[in-house]
């Protein structure tokens, strides 16, 4: 669980208030509104202070008649005119608001390097782009919680605070002797608040990543029968969310916010025989006194709301550091701004001396050096963890070397614009994924702009246009992340979205792994009919894969220990012999 840290809330706000600027004229309609607002609230209890002063000489019918000129129109253009502005305002600068955080923080998500997410459950960033966002957008737009009812709140409470002044300016120096060592305690009660509300969300955070793991591991959990042991697990962490939500709102609603209110509902009543008390005593003139307890009562209402929010800020900014912790997040892999593009990609590479580990004191690969020709094939070969598939790791700048280089067309890959590469580079690796979304899309994924001919072509030269053609939509089936195909045929798919891009640079992991033998037999004919002129790495433990390369390579706990041809490596009768005896014996 991630730890509750101590930031500065004033720096996390201006940091948050830099989204609010483009919006900032709508704002100052908003505060004008509010004052309006405000001041047609008022206006009532305004009226109602002065009720003693009309029933005291006779008029109580001239103030019955003014009331209502007064009061009829104000609140008609209040509810129908200035409500209505107020709540399209909160909801356009809410929704507004909401788009622009989930934006930003997705499009850094994206440039994070794949080591940030090899050490974060999924489930974290989907909470963090949805609840912790939705959590403090109500700051910006919610007209009884955030700004737009701050700015009101203020000016009630000024308003009364002036008037008490005028009935009887002693009451405001009794009010605060109580109300500042009140609100001293509840600032210091919500700091408890704070850190348990963040707690609070970690462990939502967790049930959302065990519920997410355990829909899409469900194929697993089955197999292995560990339904009872994913529910007991679930239910953990269910309970461990609902013990700490339960200190939270007990903290919260019942410790801390009760001795916010207790100003508004046990002071303020028990202090009426004291402003009796004044008034018979002659301090205040009796009819002040009716005022004193109107304005009195208001005031320590609005006074409270203004506190509250304040003090619920600083529950506020729990989501809003969360969401600036990943935004924070510096990407690894950061492009220089010259960086070069390649926009006619030849293919050459090269690896010089590269050192790599994903956890220093665990290095993975060890002085790796080789030369590939444009249009040569280099073939990857070794034991599982010898770190095959990290070289291609490397090779397409998802992480960077802990020491050598790697040149791609004799340009260092540190100084190349990656897009440009990736945007003729083909992979087809041993894992698919496929997106949600029809067969023809996720086919089209690696080429938007290709043809219906063309994608049907492509899954023809992957050998699964048969099988598309009889699955129900055809290739306007969902993929549904694959959840109706087996593993050969969403393998089969991902070769087709390679041979759609036409790519000049190739990377194949593993990429007949999931095949049959016959099966396996036509998609290497294929590859070797379209990729042929192509500049191709292969990474396979199938030995009838690379037979052709121009060069293998061995690779044993990270370091090469053979190179050479297929015929070479077989007469060595090395460890590259041992994989090929392996692999016959157990054909045969």
């Amino acid at each position: 669980m991630t730890e509750f840290a101590k930031h500065s809330q004033l720096k996390l706000l201006v940091k948050l208030f830099r989204y609010v600027i483009p919006y900032w004229s709508k704002y100052l309609l908003i505060i004008l509104l509010q004052f309006i607002q405000g001041t047609i609230h008022a206006l009532p209890i305004i009226l109602l202070s002065r009720l003693p002063l009309f029933i005291g000489t006779g008029r109580a019918d001239d103030y019955i008649k003014f009331c209502m000129l007064m009061l009829l129109p104000a609140f008609l253009f209040r509810y129908v005119i200035f409500e209505s502005l107020l709540n399209t305002l909160n909801w356009y600068i809410g929704l507004k608001l909401s788009l622009k955080f989930r934006q930003v923080l997705y499009r850094h998500l994206e440039s994070l390097s794949l080591s940030f997410y090899q050490t974060r459950p999924v489930g974290e960033h989907i909470y963090r782009a949805n609840v912790d966002i939705d959590s403090f957008i109500p700051l910006f737009n919610n007209p009884l919680s955030g700004f737009p009812m701050l700015i009101s709140s203020i000016y009630q409470t000024i308003l009364m605070a002036y008037l008490i002044s005028i009935a009887g300016p002693e009451i405001l120096f009794y009010l605060a002797l109580i109300l500042i060592p009140i609100y001293s305690l509840v600032h210091v009660l919500y700091s408890t608040v704070r850190r348990l509300d963040y707690k609070k969300r970690a462990r939502a955070q967790e049930l959302t990543a065990t519920l997410r793991d355990s829909i899409a591991g469900i194929r697993v959990i089955k197999a292995f029968d560990r339904v009872k042991f994913t529910v007991r697990r679930y239910f953990r962490a269910l309970a461990q969310y609902l013990k700490s939500t339960q200190a939270a709102y007990l903290m919260q609603l019942l410790v801390a916010d009760l001795v916010r209110t207790s100003p508004v509902h046990i002071i303020w009543p028990l202090s009426l025989p004291f402003f009796a008390y004044l008034a018979l005593k002659g301090k205040i003139p009796i009819i002040s006194w009716f005022g004193i307890i109107i304005f009195s009562r208001q005031m320590l209402y609005f006074l409270d709301l203004t506190f509250s929010f304040f003090q619920k800020l600083r529950l506020y900014t729990v989501p809003v550091q969360r969401y600036f912790e990943t935004l924070d997040i510096q990407p690894e892999i950061i492009e220089p701004g010259d960086a070069k593009k390649l926009a006619d990609l030849r293919g050459e590479l090269e690896f010089n001396a590269v050192d790599f580990a994903y956890q220093p004191g665990f290095p993975i690969l060890k002085n790796i050096s080789f030369k590939l020709e444009p249009g040569k094939k280099l073939a990857i070969i070794g034991a599982s963890g010898a770190g095959k598939s990290t070289i291609a790791n490397l090779a397409l700048r998802l992480y960077d070397p802990n020491n050598g280089k790697i040149k791609i067309d004799q340009e260092n890959l540190r100084q190349i614009n990656m897009r440009s590469v990736l945007a003729q580079t083909g992979v087809i690796l041993q894992d698919t994924f496929l997106f949600g979304g029809t067969i023809r899309d996720n086919i089209r994924y690696a080429n938007p702009n290709a043809t219906d001919e063309e994608v049907i072509q492509a899954a023809r030269d992957a050998g699964i246009h048969n099988d598309i053609s009889e699955l129900p939509g055809g290739y306007d089936m969902d993929a549904a992340e694959g959840a109706n195909l087996s593993g050969g045929q969403k393998q089969r798919i991902a070769i087709a979205r390679a041979l759609i891009k036409k790519p000049r640079l190739l990377f194949l992991d593993e990429a007949t792994s999931s095949l049959d033998t016959v099966t396996e037999d036509a998609i290497i004919k294929t590859l070797r009919q379209n990729f042929q002129k192509i500049t191709t790495i292969i990474i396979s433990h199938r030995i009838n894969l690379i037979t052709d390369a121009d060069e293998i390579i061995v690779l044993d706990k990270g370091e090469i220990v053979e190179r050479g041809k297929h015929d070479d490596l077989i007469q060595n009768k090395k460890l590259y012999y041992q994989f090929y005896r392996q692999q016959i014996d157990f054909e045969t």
